[in-house]
């Protein structure tokens, strides 16, 4: 595997735009943008999650939050993109720009993902993105959410500075 730079360069989405207290990333296809908080920095570094849209044509199609563990030295990610625009590679792209602010910006050891089981969507997005990227599958979590009463099982990946850098 390549460096991370490299890896953003494959992508087509290392040049940056900015907007008014935004950075803006182009997506690939040229159609959106992923929309990233200048610097959320000192606000996360204070504990708090962080949630950033994701735009397509100036509409809002999705939201994506990082939410730092400073104990555990782990950035939480989670993404929801509206239905109409899953498939489009802006998972890998938000996944690709959240994981650089994790592990440059606040200087984290890991990042951790879950996605409830049966999420087939969400499991081949995260597949993909760890191959492309490292990291691995860590477990199935049993009873893991309570969503309104009905407990849900996750499954937890994981993506190690190392493995994201190939030390």
């Amino acid at each position: 595997m390549g460096s991370a730079g490299d890896r953003r360069r494959r992508g087509g989405s290392a040049r940056r735009r900015r907007g008014w207290g935004v950075v803006r990333f182009p997506t690939r296809d040229g159609q959106g943008d992923v929309r990233l908080p200048r610097r959320e920095s000192a606000t996360l570094a204070g504990g708090e999650a962080a949630t950033y849209g994701v735009t397509v044509e100036g509409d809002v199609v999705g939201l994506a939050t990082l939410e730092p563990d400073w104990e555990r030295r782990t950035g939480n990610l989670a993404l929801w993109l509206a239905p109409a625009e899953r498939g489009r590679e802006y998972a890998q792209e938000v996944g690709d720009l959240l994981v650089d602010v994790v592990f440059d910006d606040l200087d984290l050891d890991l990042v951790a993902v879950h996605h409830d089981v049966g999420a087939d969507t969400a499991r081949r997005a995260l597949e993909k993105f760890l191959e492309r990227n490292g990291g691995r599958f860590e477990a199935r979590i049993r009873n893991a959410v309570n969503r309104g009463g009905e407990l849900v099982d996750q499954r937890r990946y994981t993506l190690s500075r190392a493995e994201y850098r190939d030390e």
